[in-house]
């Protein structure tokens, strides 16, 4: 159906008028002798004589309002999609790289590789430490073979020869007792040294050369008492078998010093 527009409306409402006042027009010409002026024209239309039935005149119409404007469909909004509840998690996973490591990945990477960058650190510092205490410890070893052996050779290159070449009782006496303190000495220093030595081969020269300097020592012993005591029966025979006997002992003593220039400590 077409809307009427604004500019129709008057037109038709001056066709409305007119229309009305051709009908009342009719009407009045109609109503004086009650016959109407259209007979005479056509017998055919009824006479005057019959009554003649006047159709009501119509009622104007209204003027039709313009038809309001129908809105144009407004489209519904869309429904905002209700909040979906998601389900509880515990931890949401991290997001992965390009290699597919999370970030709490990498972070265990790292500490894992400061942990073997510390291990490596302290093992190779202990590794240095236990080596520097290892060659002090042996250059401390060396130090004290070398004491030793300078004892050892002091004793057999003179304090042996001193005391048997000395016969004045007094200073036999007093040549033997430094001696004699001085191997006792030596000893004790040969035995505390083998004793911290590892190895078997090191022990066991150091062991020889302990019982080298104990040898010379009685030797020595029984050499002095001879001949601070002359009536002892026999005393000349006994006299020259404990020299040879001395004599032997400084040997087994030199051999023994030998076997230590070959010892690594």
């Amino acid at each position: 159906m077409r809307t009427p527009t604004a500019t129709t409306m008057p037109l038709r409402r001056l066709q409305w008028t007119m229309l009305a006042g051709a009908v009342a027009l009719l009407a009045a010409c109609g109503g004086g002798n009650g016959s109407s002026p259209l007979t005479s024209i056509d017998p055919s239309l009824p006479g005057s004589g019959q009554p003649v039935a006047t159709a009501p005149a119509p009622e104007a119409p209204a003027p039709e309002e313009p038809a309001p404007e129908e809105p144009a469909p407004e489209e519904p909004a869309p429904e905002e999609p209700a909040p979906e509840e998601s389900a509880p998690q515990d931890v949401a996973p991290a997001p992965a790289d390009e290699d597919g490591l999370t970030s709490e990945q990498w972070v265990l990477i790292i500490v894992l590789g400061f942990v073997v960058v510390a291990i490596v650190i302290g093992a190779t510092a202990l590794a240095s430490r236990r080596s520097r205490d290892r060659d002090e410890l042996r250059l401390s070893h060396r130090r004290r073979l070398d004491d030793i052996t300078r004892s050892c050779r002091s004793i057999h290159d003179s304090a042996v020869l001193s005391i048997l070449q000395t016969n004045d009782p007094t200073i036999l006496q007093t040549s033997f007792a430094a001696a004699r303190a001085q191997l006792i000495d030596l000893e004790a220093r040969i035995a505390g040294l083998a004793d911290e030595l590892t190895d078997e081969h090191d022990r066991r020269a150091l062991h020889e050369l302990e019982l080298a300097v104990a040898g010379v020592r009685t030797a020595l012993e029984s050499n002095v008492g001879l001949r601070t005591d002359p009536e002892t029966p026999g005393q000349y025979e006994l006299l020259e078998a404990s020299n040879r006997t001395v004599l032997y002992r400084s040997e087994q003593l030199e051999s023994a010093l030998q076997q230590t220039l070959y010892l690594d400590l």
